[in-house]
């Protein structure tokens, strides 16, 4: 296991954005101080080789230019460069990111020896406010250079993860993604109530090594919280489900992307 960092470009304001590279196994994971954002996922797969499985782009003016569809949906989180620290535990290797602002946030990402990327995001608000954390990643488990994916791709959602059951802070399956040619499977936990699949819904010419991603070339997942069902129409921080509002209070939940092939 290991963890490389070298600067991946220089913005306009002079800040230095920088890559790491988390190795564990057969697994290497690419992660981006300019938004927190993940970059590369390498995968091995059942007798097809490696394949990078996000779509992305190669270069950081590319990155910069389309920032928007590579990190978060929180603009003041996903324009930053957060402060990030690596390290290692008996399990895996891990990037701690950091953001001081109005909101205090931080994600820890891992790569485990278990081929599970462990995601933990944390933040305090100073005010209530709607709020999440997530990780915008678009997959094409065939690979990122593999065209359309949607149709080819096997998944399954669970509809049993009601918001009113079961431990709040509790890992849940929620979606679980087979691709038959390369014999991949990725399944997702976390400690929401929901995911949402979101189809890559563009032609976009400016993809990895001269990639063209296509209307379905991939798809993005985004956990979520579901508000209280009895409570429509309701917009008061007390009819949503804990954690979709953090006023002084501590936000923690947990994702967990489990791979095999």
């Amino acid at each position: 296991m290991k963890v490389d960092r070298k600067t991946f470009g220089v913005l306009s304001s002079g800040k230095k954005v920088h890559l790491y590279k988390l190795k564990a196994g057969d697994i290497s994971l690419c992660l981006c101080t300019l938004g927190a954002s993940w970059t590369s996922l390498v995968l091995p797969s059942r007798d097809k080789g490696s394949d990078d499985i996000l779509l992305g782009v190669s270069t950081f003016d590319g990155f910069v230019r389309n920032l928007p569809l590579w990190t978060m949906e929180e603009p003041a989180l996903a324009r930053a460069v957060w402060k990030a620290d690596a390290y290692e535990e008996r399990d895996g290797v891990f990037v701690r990111f950091e953001y001081e602002g109005d909101i205090t946030a931080a994600i820890s990402y891992g790569l485990t020896k278990s081929n599970e990327i462990v995601a933990n995001y944390e933040a305090r608000l100073e005010k209530p406010a709607p709020f999440d954390l997530d990780t915008r990643a678009w997959f094409n488990l065939a690979g990122e250079n593999r065209g359309i994916s949607v149709n080819s791709t096997e998944f399954t959602i669970m509809e049993d993860n009601n918001p009113l059951d079961g431990k709040p802070d509790e890992l849940k399956l929620s979606a679980e993604f087979h691709e038959p040619f390369t014999g991949r499977r990725m399944r997702v936990f976390n400690t929401k109530t929901a995911v949402k699949i979101i189809n890559w819904d563009r032609s976009f010419n400016e993809g990895k090594m001269g990639s063209v991603y296509q209307k379905d070339s991939g798809f993005c997942l985004k956990t979520t919280k579901i508000q209280n069902p009895n409570c429509q129409g309701k917009t008061q921080p007390e009819f949503f489900t804990a954690g979709d509002f953090a006023a002084e209070a501590e936000y923690h939940e947990k994702a967990v992307y489990a791979f095999d092939w």
